[in-house]
């Protein structure tokens, strides 16, 4: 056996994907925890370094590849498009259909975006629930279906905190305090009565806490702690995402932490952070899996071909029924001797100015 097979061999023994450091740091989330006290830390002056360009460079680098390996998984093979029919093709209809509709309709548009709003939290807490599930099972830390119940509750409870938060009648987040794209456009509440919220809140968050420490009592009589320390890891990347910020949104008072008061006054750099940690979360685990299948090439031909799938060309000076030349900047793949490129999907804006 080589000396890669056998490091490779033992690493996979100890229940890691890639290893101890990258899987502590993208798969479970502790790379935004070292951002998070960093920020916490260092606060408005490490902002004031920061460059224009670098959000613009994580989304190009990091959250396009993330959609892209979502249309590579679903759409790449021919088992695959027909797995995943559902999704691949009525469920994608029946959105176009929606966002049609939404271009001449304000309503609709504001209900998509609250429906994304409050979906993509959902969409992060599950993500990160399996994750949590598939390193305890790699690990053989034994789950039995109590444990199982409790760490599910665990994370739904959290998203719940959320979504009570972002539903609330009482002082809702503004999504769109900086009046960008189309002021028209804004996200619509259930709006929860106040007096409803005061008490479902708290009695969400003691849940909250009370299956987090039965969970943790049950799987550490039966693990030991270095055993549980993905999942733990997990836990407290699903806090900070989700269930401590907005519990200090409920609590309405400013901490001076800046992690935790960007709901209050930068909500923008929150989600993006937040977006940002779920799509390198994504790409560490589609590529290990995808590492794994017959049409495998190498991790360069891989982040290319994500990379290309997920960025989206737009140029918002077309009108309503004009076309307009553009050109193309595709990512230099190593290796890559030719490429092919397709225009598989548009995207316009609502508005005025919306094809």
């Amino acid at each position: 056996m080589t000396a890669t097979a056998s490091a490779t061999g033992a690493s996979s023994s100890r229940g890691w994907l890639y290893g101890p450091l990258p899987d502590l740091l993208f798969g479970c989330g502790l790379l935004y925890v070292l951002l998070f006290l960093a920020f916490a830390i260092f606060g408005a002056e490490l902002r004031a370094l920061q460059p224009t360009f670098l959000i613009p460079a994580l989304i190009l680098l990091v959250s396009m590849p993330h959609y892209g390996g979502t249309l590579v998984r679903v759409y790449d093979q021919r088992r695959d498009r027909r797995s995943y029919a559902i999704f691949s093709v009525w469920a994608t209809l029946l959105i176009a259909g929606l966002f049609v509709w939404g271009a001449s309709s304000t309503l609709v548009a504001s209900l998509l975006f609250t429906v994304y709003i409050t979906w993509s939290p959902w969409h992060y807490t599950g993500q990160n629930y399996g994750l949590a599930v598939m390193f305890l099972r790699r690990r053989e830390v034994p789950l039995s279906a109590g444990a199982k119940r409790l760490l599910y509750a665990c994370f739904v409870l959290a998203y719940l905190l959320t979504f009570l938060v972002f539903h609330s009648a009482m002082g809702a987040v503004d999504y769109n305090s900086q009046q960008t794209e189309n002021p028209t456009i804004s996200f619509l509440p259930i709006g929860i009565p106040p007096a409803l919220h005061r008490v479902l809140f708290p009695l969400a968050g003691v849940a909250y806490l009370a299956t987090l420490i039965a969970c943790a009592a049950l799987l550490t009589r039966r693990a030991r702690a270095r055993d549980l320390v993905p999942a733990a890891a997990l836990v407290l990347t699903q806090a900070l995402w989700f269930s401590i910020p907005f519990a200090v949104r409920y609590l309405g008072a400013p901490t001076g932490v800046e992690p935790l008061d960007l709901l209050h006054n930068r909500i923008e750099d929150y989600f993006k952070w937040v977006a940002l940690g779920h799509a390198a979360q994504y790409l560490w685990v589609t590529s290990y899996y995808a590492r794994g299948s017959g049409s495998w090439t190498g991790y360069p031909r891989y982040f290319g071909k994500v990379l290309a799938s997920g960025v989206s060309f737009v140029d918002s000076r077309i009108s309503r029924g004009d076309s307009r030349p553009f050109t193309a900047v595709v990512p230099t793949v190593p290796g890559a001797a030719r490429y092919r490129v397709e225009v598989t999907a548009f995207r316009g804006g609502f508005g005025a100015q919306s094809p």
